[in-house]
């Protein structure tokens, strides 16, 4: 589905709150299309819906006039023909969306790119400066990639039984019953289905129980399976934990290494 498709999308259906959150005028590259995406979003937050007329409504007479001699067709008549467009209507906004925002992103991207290459040529320029400024450039993409930081909180019943649905077949095609990721706990993956995106878990337990070794061995399986994981620690150092992830991998290779052992130096070559 094309950026202007997307726009289209939301006039026919009059549906902007399945983008709520998640989309901004920004991500659409094109001026008009991005105006056109703050118009759906006014006459979402006015009327209660996006459809055409309303958007169309929602511009002034003169910008509405400015953008018909720059198109060289009447405004409503370019909307309309851009409505007309839609094939999948609402139903294809779920796999576009994210499609429009990774494309701003590498355009985006790109620009940066641009403008640190030209910048750098400058002899007078404080490289120190620079690489913070792309860093927070960058970050600052990186954080849009995300949808803005913050995830759509609003779902009709609808959506969320739409997407509940989704995973009940991706678990079914997987054959594991997980609808998250792996724990790497053949028990806890068969009373939770995996670990659950968007969901926060809490491993409690008194001190020196084993909660970093549990936790650690957890992100290993998770990492194994596929998913990104980072593991931030204030308790261990990163060679400390090092040693706790090589007992536990040991582990399934068959290789029983106490991580009292590592740390005391108490191994010898043929058992490591």
């Amino acid at each position: 589905m094309s950026l202007s498709r997307k726009c289209s999308a939301l006039l026919v259906s009059g549906q902007h709150a399945v983008v709520r959150g998640t989309v901004r005028a920004e991500h659409f590259i094109e001026p008009l299309h991005r105006r056109l995406f703050e118009m759906i979003r006014s006459a979402a937050d006015r009327y209660k819906s996006s459809r055409l007329d309303l958007v169309f409504k929602m511009f002034a007479a003169d910008e509405a006039k400015a953008w018909s001699d720059q198109l060289k067709t009447p405004l409503n008549a370019y909307m309309a023909a851009l409505a007309s467009n839609t094939v999948r209507g609402v139903a294809g906004l779920k796999d576009s969306v994210p499609n429009l925002i990774q494309q701003w992103a590498r355009i985006t991207v790109g620009a940066e790119a641009d403008r640190i290459a030209v910048a750098s040529a400058d002899p007078g320029i404080d490289p120190t400066e620079l690489i913070r400024t792309a860093t927070r450039s960058l970050d600052t993409i990186a954080t849009g990639l995300r949808g803005n930081g913050r995830g759509k909180t609003r779902f009709s019943l609808a959506e969320a039984a739409d997407t509940a649905l989704d995973e009940v077949q991706e678990a079914m095609n997987r054959g594991n019953g997980l609808t998250g990721i792996t724990w790497g706990l053949a028990d806890v993956n068969a009373a939770t289905g995996g670990i659950q995106r968007g969901e926060m878990v809490i491993l409690g337990a008194r001190p020196s129980m084993g909660k970093t070794a549990v936790g650690l061995g957890i992100g290993i399986k998770a990492a194994r399976s596929g998913a990104g994981v980072g593991f931030i620690s204030l308790e261990m150092g990163s060679n400390k934990l090092a040693m706790r992830a090589l007992t536990d991998i040991a582990y399934d290779w068959n290789l029983r290494v106490p991580y009292s052992d590592l740390i005391t130096g108490r191994v010898s070559a043929e058992g490591f």
